[in-house]
Order: C-alpha cells, then sequence, then structure tokens
C-alpha cells in the first residue's frame, strides 16, 4: 500500500476549527495538483453550514492567516 505526505513543517493554530479545516483542505487540493493527482471534492456545504450555525469562518477571503517565522 502507498502512503503520500508533504511536509509542511508548520504549526497552525487557531480558535476557529472550521477556518482550519478549510485551510488543510485548501492545502490538500494543491498537493494533489502538485502531484498531478484527481482532485476530490470537498463537502462545502458541510462548512458553509458550520459557518451559519457562527462555529467558524468558512470562506478563505476571510481568513486572516499570520505566519511567524522563528
Amino acid at each position: 500500500m502507498l502512503h503520500y505526505s508533504a511536509v509542511l513543517n508548520e504549526l497552525r493554530f487557531s480558535r476557529d476549527p472550521v477556518a482550519l479545516d478549510v485551510l488543510s483542505i485548501k492545502e490538500l487540493a494543491r498537493q494533489r495538483s502538485a502531484a498531478q493527482m484527481n482532485a476530490t471534492s470537498a463537502n462545502s456545504i458541510l462548512y458553509d453550514n458550520a459557518e451559519l450555525l457562527e462555529l467558524g469562518v468558512a470562506e478563505l477571503d476571510r481568513i486572516n492567516v499570520e505566519r511567524v517565522k522563528l
């Protein structure tokens, strides 16, 4: 069985679990594209509903990412 992985050298912290999931799905899509693999469809309705329930932010444009380099 083959295993695919990519080391991002990142730690992600947030008070918003929805934003973390959405950002991770975006990164997975980017990694799959770079590896020339078929894209999978994420269930965006789930994340849209989570945003409606005020559990977090599901729109990439509204997610603020701060990168800290050490």
